[in-house]
């Protein structure tokens, strides 16, 4: 029973983790993408079109593509556009 505790808390732990690193990903492409909105060039919330969206919506999105990234390949449906958000892409 106590190996079992130990078990579920390590992975809880692990999860934390994800969850945390997910979450710094997302905050980082968010932050690269927002940082292309006053410029021509386009960026991967522009693609998305969720410039004028509300801000949990933007994050959702870019949460959605942190998991993806991290666990998958990625599915196409928010990707990198920029080279920017490509070079941090590839990182990720």
């Amino acid at each position: 029973m106590n190996e079992t505790i130990i078990a579920f808390i390590n992975l809880l732990k692990v999860i934390a983790v994800v969850i945390f690193i997910g979450h710094w990903i997302a905050c980082i492409m968010y932050a690269i993408g927002d940082s292309y909105s006053d410029e021509e060039e386009t960026s991967w919330i522009k693609e998305a079109g969720i410039q004028d969206d509300p801000i949990e919506r933007q994050y959702t999105k870019a949460l959605y593509w942190a998991f993806v990234t991290m666990t998958t390949v990625g599915y196409g449906d928010i990707h990198a556009v920029n080279n920017s958000e490509k070079m941090f892409s590839m990182f990720t």
